[in-house]
């Protein structure tokens, strides 16, 4: 797990894409249930709380010398031969299963919903 200075609030860490990874992945989703949860209970007991609501974002990475990359470089002249798209590359969204690496992020954003036992 790494952890680059620079980022964005919402940024957590960077892990590579295998089992250890997916690791650190899936203990982050148990605390962001927990957090959801706990949010949705205080929204319960005080009527007048705005509950915050966290999302996990996943971003997939190449990284050097993936061998899918090809299929992206591609797919960016296509866009480009097209007419979509400047530079070197056009933005895309890397799959995870093609990525070398993983970027996650955890947004909040306030939920105006308001909540009944039922639905916790």
């Amino acid at each position: 797990m790494t952890i680059h200075p620079n980022r964005t609030e919402a940024y957590r860490f960077s892990v590579t894409n295998d089992n250890d990874g997916l690791a650190h992945v899936n203990q982050l989703r148990k605390e962001i249930r927990i957090f959801n949860l706990e949010e949705k209970i205080k929204a319960l007991n005080d009527p007048t709380h705005l509950p915050q609501v966290a999302k996990i974002d996943i971003f997939g990475r190449l990284g050097k010398n993936n061998p899918n990359a090809q299929r992206y470089r591609d797919a960016c002249k296509k866009q480009r031969s097209l007419g979509w798209g400047f530079g070197a590359g056009a933005y895309q969204r890397i799959a995870i299963k093609d990525a070398a690496t993983l970027d996650v992020y955890v947004r909040k954003y306030y939920s105006m919903k308001s909540y009944t036992l039922a639905q916790l």
